[in-house]
């Protein structure tokens, strides 16, 4: 009898891949990313890094580290730069993300600033949100700096009702404010440089030393933290040349591409619901010199197009919108924000709306999120109704390799795995969502 061929998986799947990308309408150079990535990505680790060295040795070493993000590794007796790391809490009910937070980028980072402002961003006063006599701030020690900002508007004043004279006190100096209501957002994240100075005022920070800005729900990758501790960033270099240049440059002009915007995957409510959307370019990343010469502030860094540089397409953190808020908090944000939500036209002001939003965006039996199947009466969220949502890592550049480390768990869970109740929809909060088992309602929205 002669023996049933045997299809050679190995030599099927390259064809396969290149059909599949294209018929994605993917670019070919995919399905050769795909391919090479079909081993290396199964055998990574599904534990969180601890040091800059474990982060090397889980892609193969340092040069294997930096091609994945499109770098080459520093010079022979270079000096590794220091990495200076800023956030804003700005929620209340957020201390666990926080920690979390801290927790994940400690090993990595030389300093961390918590910027707590006690406002929103409309001026409403507020509570500070770091309680830093708990054990689980207290343990970053000197590490973690709290920096709390008063109120800067006086008489109780909101954004709106500010005077020309009291909205240029609290512009940032010499810069442009086309959107009056983020005033007050940008002040915040501008006074971040406070807690990078010491008590006389002068930076504790070296010129080639690395500088990471983000929000308490933008959590970066581990292994992009090292990478920027192993790895020559090229617009980095260019930048350094120019500023080390003879010819007179201007500050400004010579610190274009001083700062990099990577790439998030967007969950929503919770670590386990990855969404569709578009990819988030936060949390950001600067050369220190640009800051300490005075060509760009904290703000510039997050918002200032004019000096961003190129950054690969792999992902490079977590954007967790919506994580670790109870159902009141979520409210409260939502009504107190810069751009506030509206009773009775707009959503996330009531715990009804958030659940449903959450079993829209988690749950695979529900309806797929789009403009139609809502019980709610009033707007779902934007991301909600947009014709490219949907449940699921962002297809746009997808590739097991680009998501490479968004399968591995938060190094907190390992301490503290009660927060899976309360960070993770699978096996917990869906058990406690009225909506679970739902087919869909007949409410239905336009964009």
């Amino acid at each position: 009898m002669v023996p049933a061929p045997v299809l050679n998986v190995q030599l099927l799947l390259p064809a396969f891949l290149i059909w599949w990308c294209g018929a994605c309408g993917l670019h070919v150079d995919d399905a050769v990313s795909l391919l090479q990535s079909a081993n290396s990505v199964s055998d990574a680790p599904k534990r969180p890094p601890r040091t800059p060295e474990e982060a090397a040795a889980d892609f193969g070493g340092v040069q294997a580290l930096c091609r994945h993000w499109g770098w080459d590794p520093l010079q022979p007796g270079a000096q590794r730069p220091r990495i200076h790391y800023g956030t804003i809490t700005g929620n209340e009910g957020q201390a666990d993300l926080y920690e979390m937070h801290f927790a994940e980028v400690s090993p990595f980072v030389d300093r961390i600033v918590a910027v707590d402002p006690k406002m929103t961003q409309l001026g409403h006063p507020r509570n500070a949100s770091l309680n830093m006599s708990l054990p689980g701030f207290r343990r970053f020690g000197d590490q973690l700096r709290h920096v709390e900002l008063e109120n800067p508007i006086a008489n109780g004043k909101l954004v709106p009702a500010l005077s020309e004279e009291e909205f240029d006190a609290i512009k940032r100096p010499g810069k442009d404010q086309p959107y009056r209501w983020l005033v007050i957002e940008q002040w915040q994240r501008a006074q971040m440089e406070r807690g990078f100075k010491d008590s006389q005022g002068e930076w504790e920070m070296d010129e080639n030393d690395i500088v990471v800005v983000t929000d308490s729900d933008e959590i970066p990758l581990p292994h992009f933290l090292a990478a920027l501790q192993y790895c020559e960033v090229p617009s980095f270099e260019a930048v350094k040349g120019r500023l080390d240049s003879a010819l007179p440059l201007p500050k400004k002009f010579a610190c274009k591409g001083a700062t990099l915007a990577p790439r998030s995957q967007v969950y929503e409510y919770f670590v386990d619901c990855p969404t569709r959307k578009r990819n988030w370019l936060h949390p950001n990343v600067a050369l220190a010199r640009c800051l300490m010469n005075g060509a760009m502030d904290f703000e510039d860094v997050r918002s200032g197009l004019s000096f961003r540089g190129r950054m690969s397409r792999s992902v490079a953190g977590r954007h967790l919108h919506n994580v670790g808020l109870s159902l009141h908090d979520i409210a409260f944000k939502y009504g107190h924000y810069a751009e506030p939500r509206v009773h009775g036209i707009d959503s996330g002001l009531s715990t009804g709306t958030n659940e449903e939003m959450m079993w829209r965006g988690c749950d695979p039996n529900a309806p797929e999120i789009g403009p139609g199947s809502w019980y709610m009466k009033v707007r779902p969220s934007n991301d909600y109704l947009e014709t490219d949502s949907g449940r699921g890592y962002c297809p746009l550049y997808y590739s097991r390799q680009e998501h490479r480390g968004l399968d591995i768990p938060f190094a907190i869970l390992e301490e503290r795995p009660e927060l899976k109740d309360q960070f993770y929809w699978r096996g917990h909060a869906e058990l406690r969502n009225p909506f679970t088992g739902k087919s869909g309602g007949t409410n239905y929205f336009t964009q």
